[in-house]
Formats: C-alpha cells, structure tokens, sequence
C-alpha cells in the first residue's frame, strides 16, 4: 500500500478541530479515553481497534483523502497499514487484538461445533 495522504494523526487531529472539538469530547463520542486519542493524535496508540469507531464518529470515511481503503483489508494488509501509519507499537498491538479475536472465534466455533454434536447424539 502506498501512502498518498497525510499521517493518520494528522487526519484525525485535523478532523477534531475543524468540529470544534476537545480530546475529551471526541473520546466520549468514540467511547474511548483522552489518552487514547492523545496517543493518536501524536502517533502512538494502545488500542488500534478503536480507529474505525473514531472516524465513524469524526464523520470520515476508513481513510477519506488516504491511500488505498481498508474497510475491505485483509487482517493482515490492516495490522501493516496501522504499523506504517502510526508505528511499530501499534502494529504490535493490532497483532496481539486480532490474536485475541481469533481466539474468541474458534472458541466460538468449537462450542457451536460441540452444540450440534450434542443436539445430534440425543
């Protein structure tokens, strides 16, 4: 993917103040914390995951004025794109909650199994 935009900090920052709005408020419309959108807003995040809800909010497309969509993205292409777009701290954390999402699924996957297993054998 080739960048072909400003940073994602940049994007979101810029989006913030042409609302009119306060870190804090931005974070309570996004269900986040202040933190989390200073660390965005600066280049660093711990919950990467909350970028989609942010710019919902904000009332911006995935990545309007930005290189290639993501909403469509593999896991994969994601976690590479928010490690280009905010860094190496940030992909790391995108791997570790899509991990965690993976592990939900197929847990998921294998009590649904077990269900019809049961519903079968009875």
């Amino acid at each position: 993917m080739s960048e072909t935009g400003p940073p994602l900090k940049d994007v979101i920052k810029r989006r913030r103040l042409e609302l009119g709005w306060t870190q804090q408020q931005l974070a309570n419309r996004a269900g986040t914390s202040i933190a989390t959108i200073a660390s965005l807003e600066t280049g660093r995040t711990k919950e990467p995951y909350k970028l989609r809800e942010i710019f919902r909010v904000l009332g911006l497309d995935w990545v309007e004025d930005r290189s290639p969509p993501l909403l469509d993205a593999t896991d994969e292409e994601l976690v590479r794109e928010v490690g280009r777009r905010l860094g190496h701290a940030a992909e790391l954390e995108m791997r570790g909650y899509l991990g965690r999402k993976r592990t939900i699924q197929a847990e998921h996957t294998d009590s649904i199994s077990q269900d019809d297993n049961d519903v079968a054998s009875a």
